[in-house]
Parts: structure tokens; C-alpha cells; sequence
């Protein structure tokens, strides 16, 4: 078979390509032609040296490993074929008719084009995508697929932030992703986070309050990400009967991921202005030691090295000022993209999950993907050229711009799915409208993340099933455990009530001993309390001495054996945060 020869790497330094039939050639400054004589089988170097175009196998193998290592790969460029002799043998990288799955054969994966394959209707998650999701697989030491779902989708959604969403659809994403403890969701977490930063950007971490986000945004030119381990907690803090909205860091990561816009409250634009510029002050105080040749912890530095960090200093200045000069004008960050990883287990979020949880859309903007299986442990198969090309094509992604849109038989597709869930079966159901009338939005979403590694950001048909099948699932499985959790919701919402009331009770107290027969006489004393407590076969004490266990009451015994209680610090803590879930 006779084909084109494709470029494997062109070293920028050094001017030196090499070919895929195991030539190397050298790219004129006018970038007209390679310097090949296929008849001597010599290469012309521009100053006047030649080399013979025969190498080895094994030779070709250890210069491309060398260049990928710097990151040199060439986007699918055919160079002309110079004789219809030459051929692409079995040490191909880069065969275009038939790309490999990386976990098949990571060196014959079509490395320079991974957004080609978009159309694999086996897959997935039909493109670029496709290549993350099998490298974390392939690398774990247990896989976990439904966490390298949600992992590779927010992997796309972090390193594309130039390009719009199909439909002007939002990228930013909320995922949840319950599993069992040790179930293997932390490799995925780790190759995401590998990825991004390869972009520019910083690793998923965890947040503390609204301002951090807002600061995390801002340090990272408007790109941040966030997790969280104990999301149960959180939607806990939802599922309060007077908690109908979010507010605080959960409803500004809710708001943020929905726009592509971080609006500042008044209070929290002055405070990030001020923080700014506070830093800006610390880059004055930079420049201030180095002109006296010293750094910022006071060592010295070669008058050669002053000039690029003054230089990088007043890049970061400059950058601080034009961003504050927006806050001051604008009231928000713009541009922003913003992902939220939850996790929790299956034990924890099932009380949490509930028809009513539902109605604030926290849950029904997200991706869910929920599974209480454990794989058995393997070998991890690493393949660091794999990766590298990976982390490459990243880059590439995140230095585009444009906007998705589709094929005629995606958009077909897509239009179908955004009708059917306006119907009023779907828009106006009582238990689910909330999720359904999401849906549209939704699968527009996660098909325009498949989508930012295609070379014309065209979502295709596969892509577009394939979204579909994500969020279909998402759908089903969070309707599954409402329908499983309502009779758990109920007994956990009680046990709240209950607890709260223990602690209102021996607060009276001051910091003294509450007897339980004062408990008994006011605690747990309503009608209503003792016949939910027989409902649910709950004994008295046994729930204190459930509290006792988890550190929020301490207990003596007196002398005729009955026992006292008094609260823990992290008792008075646990009764404050209860109070705030109710709205008390």
C-alpha cells in the first residue's frame, strides 16, 4: 500500500523533522519544502551537511521517544511523497485508517490527530475524550469507570475554555460520583489533575468559603476546580424544609458552572479588591529587593537574571491592575470556567437523595453516575508516550477558540431530544420536572465537551448518542435512589429533629450536667416525638449513646445509677449546624 509520509516530530530548535517511513529532513526558514533527495537518499541541511535518510526501526523509535518527551508533535502534516516505492511499514506511529486504542497498543495510537476518532459509536465517549478515559482505566490499580466518566468530562470542560458550548450552552460542569470506599476514584482524579495543569491550569482543591472561589478564579485566570469527598454533607445542608435555595459557596459554585460569569456581591468585590491589591503591593515590595540584587527571601541574583524577573514581575502587576480595573467597572469575572467534583459513598448519600432535594436543581443540573460495585485489583499498564500525547493535545485544546456546533444528523438528534422533553408529560411532571426540563441543557452540554477535540468542533451523531446515554443514565440512576430513599430521607430527617432537640435541651444548662430524666420530660416527651420513635424502633438510649460515640456528649452516672449529659465542643459545634439546617 502506498501512501503519504506523515510527520512523527518536528524539533523547533534544531529545524530537525522526522517522517514516519524513518527519514529526517530539515523545514527552510520559508517553510517551502524539506530538503529530500529520495534518489541519492540523502537529506540537504541548509548549511551545507547531508545525512542518509536509512534508519532503523529501533533508531526511530528512540528519537521519537526523545521528542515526545519535549513535547514536539506535528498536527497531521503530509509532506510530499517523494518515490511510490515508499510505504508505511509495521513501525507506523501514526496509522490513520485503522487508530488504536491506546490500552490495545499505546505506540500505534494516532497521536497527533486523537480528535479524529469522533465518530466510534462503540465508544464511550467518541473522540479525544475516548483516549483519556482508557489511559485512566489502563493506569488504575482498580478501574472505575463510572469515575473516569466524570473525570474525563471535567477534564474537557478545564482545558477548553475559549470555546462555547453548542447553543451557547455553559461548560462548566458539576459532577457527583458515589462509589464505595477504596473503589479506585482517586486515579482518575490524579490524571485529571496531571492534565490540567500541563494547561496552565491548577489542580482540583477543596474550598472553604465564597471568597476563596472567587480568589481561585482570579489566581487562576479565571479556570478553577473543586472537590469535595463528603458531598452527603452538603446536600444534607440542602434537604432542610426551609432551605428552598442555596446560598453561600454551594450557590455560587451552582451559579458560576451554569454561566460564564462569576457575579460579585458588593461586600465580596471589595474584599477580592483588596486582596489584589495587597499583592500587588507585595510585587512592588520584589521589585523593591531586587533592585538591591536580592529576591523575595533575600538571597542574591546575577545581574543577568534581573532583567526577566523584573520583567515577570511587571507582567503580574500589570495583569492585577487591569483585573481589578474590570472588578471596579463590571461587578463580576468573565470568561470564567469552573468545575465541582463531588464524591461520596453509597451508605452516606442515600438518605440525602429525595423528590424534594430535587426541587432546588442542585442535583438536577449535575452528571451523576452512582455504582456500588468493586472491581478487582490489576496491574496498572502505564505508557508514558501515550500520555504525553494526550497532555499535548490538551494544550493545543486550550489555547483554541470558537463555538461548538453539529452535523445536520447531530443536530437532528439533539433538536429531537430538546422536544421530547418539553412535552408536557416531561416539562410539567411533579416528582421529576426539575430533572426533566434539564435534560436538553444537559446532554448540550456534555456533547459539546466530547466535542472541543475535533478539529472543526462539529459534535457528531455519536457524540450526540453518546451524551444522551451519560445523561439518560444520570437521570435514571438519581430517579432510583429517590424512589429507594424516601422511606431512609424520613427516619434520617427525624433523627436530625431528635438530636436537635437533645441539644437545645441540655444547652439550658450552661455548661452543666442535664439529668436523662429531664431529657425524658422534655426531649422526648411530645406525643408526636414518642410515636415516631416506636415507628422507627429507635430507642432513647441507644441514640444518646450513638451521640456519645461520635464525641458530641459526654455522660457520668449518678448515685443511683442514672446518667447526666452534658455537651462536647464538638457537640456545640454539631447542635450550631444543626440549628443552621433548620433555619433557626
Amino acid at each position: 500500500m502506498s501512501m503519504g509520509i506523515y510527520v512523527v516530530c518536528h524539533d523547533e530548535d534544531t529545524g530537525v523533522t522526522y517522517y514516519s517511513d524513518g527519514s529526517i529532513g530539515y523545514r527552510q526558514e520559508d517553510d517551502s519544502k524539506i530538503i529530500v533527495d529520495s534518489d541519492s537518499d540523502f537529506i540537504y541541511y541548509k548549511d551545507g551537511s547531508h545525512t542518509s535518510i536509512e534508519i532503523t526501526p529501533d533508531e526511530l523509535r528512540a528519537h521519537y521517544e526523545y521528542y515526545a518527551s519535549r513535547g514536539y508533535f506535528d498536527e497531521n502534516e503530509v509532506v510530499e511523497q517523494k518515490s511510490p516505492s515508499v510505504t508505511l511499514n509495521s513501525t507506523t506511529f501514526f496509522n490513520h485508517n485503522t487508530p488504536a486504542r491506546i490500552n490495545e497498543n499505546p505506540v500505534n495510537a494516532p497521536l497527533e490527530n486523537l480528535g479524529e476518532d469522533k465518530n466510534n459509536n462503540s465508544a464511550i465517549l467518541p473522540g479525544y475524550g475516548n483516549y483519556i478515559f482508557e489511559y485512566m482505566n489502563a493506569v488504575a490499580h482498580r478501574e472505575l469507570k463510572s469515575a473516569s466518566i466524570m473525570a474525563t468530562l471535567q477534564t474537557l470542560s478545564a482545558i477548553s475554555p475559549k470555546i462555547k458550548g453548542y447553543g451557547k450552552v455553559p461548560l462548566g460542569l458539576v459532577t457527583f460520583t458515589v462509589c464505595e470506599s477504596g473503589a479506585g476514584k482517586e486515579m482518575p482524579q490524579k490524571i485529571y489533575d496531571d492534565i490540567v495543569i500541563e494547561t496552565g491550569m491548577a489542580a482540583a482543591g477543596k474550598f472553604t468559603s465564597t471568597k476563596t472561589i472567587y480568589m481561585d478564579i482570579y489566581h487562576g485566570k479565571h479556570r478553577a476546580a473543586f472537590l469535595s469527598d463528603e458531598v452527603h454533607e452538603l446536600l444534607a445542608s440542602m434537604s432542610s424544609k426551609r432551605s428552598e435555595h442555596m446560598n453561600g459557596s454551594e450557590g455560587a459554585l451552582m451559579s458560576i458552572t451554569e454561566s460564564d460569569k462569576a457575579k460579585l456581591t458588593s461586600t465580596h468585590r471589595n474584599e477580592i479588591i483588596k486582596l489584589i491589591n495587597e499583592e500587588i503591593k507585595g510585587y512592588k515590595s520584589q521589585l523593591a529587593k531586587l533592585e538591591q540584587g536580592v529576591d523575595e527571601d533575600g538571597q542574591m541574583i546575577r545581574d543577568d537574571k534581573k532583567k526577566s524577573i523584573k520583567s515577570a514581575i511587571d507582567k503580574k502587576i500589570e495583569l492585577a491592575k487591569d483585573e481589578v480595573k474590570k472588578i471596579r467597572e463590571t461587578s463580576y469575572f468573565d470568561n470564567v470556567r469552573l468545575g465541582f467534583f463531588g464524591s461520596t459513598t453509597p451508605i452516606e448519600m442515600a438518605p440525602h437523595i429525595n423528590k424534594r432535594i430535587l426541587q432546588n436543581g442542585f442535583l438536577a443540573r449535575c452528571v451523576f453516575a452512582y455504582t456500588d460495585y468493586v472491581e478487582k485489583s490489576k496491574i496498572p499498564e502505564e505508557n508514558e508516550i501515550a500520555f504525553m500525547a494526550i497532555k499535548r493535545y490538551a494544550k493545543w485544546i486550550s489555547e483554541r477558540a470558537g463555538e461548538i456546533t453539529a452535523t445536520s444528523e447531530a443536530e437532528e438528534f439533539l433538536e429531537d431530544k430538546r422536544k421530547e422533553y418539553d412535552l408536557d408529560e416531561y416539562r410539567l411532571n411533579k416528582e421529576y420536572g426539575a430533572l426533566y426540563r434539564r435534560m436538553s441543557a444537559k446532554i448540550n452540554k456534555v456533547a459539546s465537551l466530547l466535542a472541543v477535540g475535533n478539529h472543526d468542533l462539529k459534535i457528531t451523531l455519536a457524540q450526540a448518542k453518546a451524551a444522551f446515554k451519560i445523561v439518560n443514565d444520570s437521570f435514571e440512576q438519581l430517579k432510583n435512589l429517590c424512589e429507594e430513599g424516601e422511606s431512609t430521607s424520613e427516619i434520617v430527617d427525624f433523627e436530625d429533629e431528635l438530636e436537635l432537640r437533645i441539644y437545645k435541651e441540655i444547652n439550658k444548662y450552661n455548661g452543666d450536667w442535664c439529668s436523662l430524666g429531664n431529657l425524658n420530660d422534655s426531649a422526648f416527651k411530645p406525643r408526636s416525638i414518642r410515636a415516631k420513635l416506636r415507628l422507627f424502633k429507635i430507642s432513647t438510649t441507644s441514640f444518646l449513646s450513638s451521640l456519645q460515640g461520635k464525641g458530641y456528649l459526654e455522660s457520668v452516672s449518678g448515685a443511683r445509677g442514672g446518667k447526666s449529659f452534658k455537651l462536647t465542643q464538638k457537640g456545640r459545634e454539631r447542635g450550631d449546624e444543626l440549628l443552621k439546617i433548620a433555619g433557626e
